[in-house]
């Protein structure tokens, strides 16, 4: 009965010291979520902590009980892991932390920033902050040599957007060849940009395709290239001409030199006149026969002003109708279709009267 009541009454803490501190149990026989008070025995008995309850120790707690030799062969022990960090910290904490354990910290310490090592330096002798200085002296200046170029490594990440930032087309020689594999390599929305810079000429015909195509392939009506010579839209799958056709009609391609005819335009438009796309094909189309005209028209401009060739009265009437030839960036297609009309009437006036016109409606 004795014994019975013993062992109910080592439920309570403090029957536990007491027991252990008349030899009647030992500190192993705690269980093994009673650290705190394995740490807290062997603390006044002056005994090593056991391993077990080591292992269960918390990093903050194993550094306040420093610097018990067990204690520092834990830390040694677990600063080789992965998941091992120092202890969180406030002004008021001081870790009697010895210096072979100073040394072992180290590479943990060189990896804080300042701040937070300074909090540590009432902790570590004047021998171990300085080699963390050095360390940490070194390591930036290897990071700054190792800096990428901000424009490499907006490439590499597909940043379109910061693209934006830089001046492509005040971009040297030297820098574009740095980046210029990688930028080959990119997404069609980073890839086109390479358009914005002085280097074009630079590119094999075949990386000229390709960027090309990727630029074909952005609907951004911001971006637009020059001329385009007719060899490289003949060179072009089908697809990628009727995509040229789009931009060239929305003017983000300037000129097509010279221009297809308006056979083979219609060719190349046929499969989608074809298909659910009739509309849009179809107005599309019309939109090329616009420009091509226009073309026509120009080659035939020769000084002749209106009022040599019209009554005041037909001069009234064009100057209504060139009214209603309201430039839009989305015509509609009976827009389109009037300027058509439009234009082929003009062409098909007698020389004085088609220059005069063609020369009016070529201004803005």
């Amino acid at each position: 009965m004795l014994n019975t009541l013993f062992q109910k009454s080592l439920d309570c803490c403090s029957t536990k010291v007491e027991a252990i501190g008349l030899g009647l149990i030992g500190i192993n026989d705690l269980k093994s979520d009673e650290g705190h008070l394995a740490v807290d025995i062997a603390n006044r008995t002056k005994t090593p902590i056991p391993k077990r309850f080591l292992k269960e120790m918390g990093i903050d707690m194993l550094f306040s009980n420093l610097p018990k030799k067990e204690v520092i062969n834990e830390i040694i022990e677990r600063i080789g892991k992965k998941d091992f960090g120092l202890p969180g910290r406030s002004r008021w904490d001081k870790y009697n932390i010895p210096h072979v354990l100073q040394k072992k910290l180290i590479p943990c310490l060189t990896k804080y920033d300042r701040k937070t090592l300074k909090q540590w330096k009432q902790d570590l002798c004047q021998e171990i902050i300085k080699e963390i200085v050095s360390i940490r002296i070194k390591e930036g200046m290897k990071k700054a040599t190792k800096k990428e170029d901000p424009l490499l490594v907006a490439i590499k990440e597909n940043s379109s957007c910061r693209l934006n930032y830089f001046k492509l087309d005040e971009l040297s020689r030297e820098r574009f060849l740095s980046v210029i594999n990688y930028w080959l390599k990119a997404e069609d929305a980073v890839r086109k940009e390479i358009f914005k810079t002085p280097y074009v000429s630079m590119l094999d015909k075949n990386q000229y395709f390709e960027v090309l195509k990727s630029w074909l392939n952005c609907n951004s009506y911001r971006s637009e290239i020059g001329k385009l010579k007719l060899d490289v839209f003949h060179s072009l799958p089908q697809e990628y001409q009727y995509k040229t056709l789009e931009k060239f009609a929305k003017d983000n391609i300037k000129d097509i030199v010279p221009l297809p005819s308006l056979d083979e335009v219609k060719q190349i438009i046929l499969p989608e006149l074809m298909s659910k796309n009739r509309e849009d094909a179809e107005k599309l189309y019309l939109e090329y026969k616009v420009k091509f005209l226009m073309q026509q028209m120009r080659m035939h401009m020769n000084g002749v002003h209106i009022t040599d060739c019209l009554t005041e009265k037909e001069q009234k009437q064009v100057k209504v109708i060139k009214k209603g030839l309201k430039d839009s960036y989305y015509p509609s297609l009976q827009e389109v279709k009037f300027k058509v009309e439009v234009f082929e009437w003009i062409l098909g006036l007698n020389e004085k009267k088609m220059s005069a016109l063609c020369s009016f409606f070529s201004r803005r």
